[in-house]
């Protein structure tokens, strides 16, 4: 399966965009290295604004104990890293 880095693996915040198509469906996001509380958020845009993406468990977010999360709507999503004690990465596999 096609992979592919979206945050290496750091402390500073990072916010990156990406696209899942309809051909890309399922896509998994991937993390390593949360800690503790340290969680990225997925976000999907909406018309103008960005909004958390939601699955049937709520809020899409990577944790130090939920490491991945798959998107099944096609969309323009993003990633948001907050600054972070560990060095935290992401990826997408689809």
């Amino acid at each position: 399966m096609p992979s592919l880095i979206l945050i290496t693996p750091t402390t500073e915040p990072a916010t990156v965009p990406f696209i899942v198509s309809p051909g890309q469906i399922p896509m998994t996001v991937t993390s390593t290295g949360l800690a503790g509380a340290e969680s990225i958020a997925i976000e999907i845009q909406t018309a103008e604004a960005w909004d958390a993406a939601d699955d049937d468990n709520g809020p899409m977010t990577l944790t130090a104990t939920r490491k991945q999360r798959t998107m099944q709507t096609p969309g323009h999503y993003r990633l948001v890293k907050p600054e972070t004690a560990s060095n935290a990465a992401a990826q997408i596999v689809y």
